[in-house]
C-alpha cells in the first residue's frame, strides 16, 4: 500500500495551491514518487481540460427560455384556481357565518298581532298534528300538569323552526301550544295577552316564557280559562 496519506494525495494532486511541508518532504525523498505525483497531475489536467472543451447545444439558451414563456401561462392558470377556490371557500364560510347568526336574530316583524295570527293558523289544523309517541320531546315546564299532550309536531312558524304540541284535558278541553326560542322575539315584543279570530270563533293567545327563559309557549285556545282550570296552570 502507497505510504502516502489519502490527505497526503489529494495535497498533491491540486497543483494550484501549495503542498504540505510533509509533502514536499515525501516527494524530496521519494524522486519516484515525485514522478508519479507529475502523471498524476497531468493526467487530471487532460481530464478537466475534455470536460471543460464540452460544447453548448446549439439554441438551448433560446429553447430554455421558450419552455418558461410556456409554463407561464399554466402558471398563471394555477394561480387563478386556487384563487378562485379560495374565495369560493370564503364565500360560502362567511354565508353560513351570516346565517348562523341571522338565523339568532330578532326578528322585527314578530308583532303579537302577527305572531297571534300565525298561531291561530297552527290551532285551525290542530287535528292534523300526529298522536305523540315514546320519541315525543317533553313539553317545556309552563305550569301545565303533565299527561296533557296529545299530539306533536314540528313546524315551520313564521319561517323559522318550532315544535306544536296538541293539548287535550280530560275533560275535553283542547289548545295548542306552539313552543319558539324567546331570541326571535324583539326586544319591544309585548307578551300581554291577545285575541284573534278563526271563523266566527275568538282565540286567546297567551305569551308564557319558560323558567331558563330560552323559550317563549305560545298558548292558544278559544277560552282558556275552562282549560287552564282543568289542565292546572299556576
Amino acid at each position: 500500500m502507497d505510504r502516502h496519506s489519502l490527505d497526503e494525495q489529494l495535497e498533491l494532486l491540486r497543483g494550484d495551491e501549495p503542498e504540505t511541508a510533509d509533502a514536499r518532504r515525501s516527494v524530496a525523498e521519494d524522486p519516484a514518487q515525485a514522478r508519479r505525483s507529475q502523471r498524476i497531475q497531468s493526467f487530471d489536467a487532460i481530464v478537466g481540460a475534455s470536460f471543460r472543451k464540452v460544447d453548448v447545444p446549439e439554441g438551448i439558451a433560446g429553447r430554455i427560455l421558450a419552455r418558461i414563456e410556456a409554463d407561464k401561462p399554466l402558471q398563471r392558470a394555477g394561480m387563478r384556481r386556487r384563487w378562485i377556490l379560495a374565495g369560493v371557500g370564503s364565500a360560502i364560510a362567511l354565508t353560513l357565518l351570516v346565517g348562523l347568526f341571522a338565523w339568532r336574530w330578532p326578528d322585527p316583524t314578530w308583532t303579537s298581532t302577527r305572531v297571534a295570527e300565525a298561531a291561530q293558523r297552527v290551532y285551525a289544523n290542530r287535528r292534523g298534528i300526529s298522536a305523540t309517541t315514546d320519541l315525543t320531546p317533553a313539553l317545556p315546564n309552563i305550569g301545565l300538569r303533565p299527561g296533557l299532550v296529545a299530539g306533536f309536531d314540528e313546524i315551520d312558524f313564521l319561517k323559522k323552526s318550532a315544535n306544536a304540541y296538541r293539548l287535550e284535558t280530560p275533560g275535553g278541553e283542547h289548545a295548542v301550544a306552539i313552543v319558539v326560542p324567546a331570541v326571535w322575539f324583539p326586544e319591544n315584543f309585548d307578551p300581554s295577552p291577545t285575541y284573534v279570530v278563526s271563523g266566527n270563533v275568538s282565540l286567546e293567545v297567551q305569551f308564557i316564557k319558560t323558567q331558563d327563559e330560552e323559550y317563549y309557549c305560545i298558548l292558544v285556545a278559544p277560552d282558556l280559562r275552562p282549560f287552564r282550570a282543568k289542565a292546572m296552570i299556576f
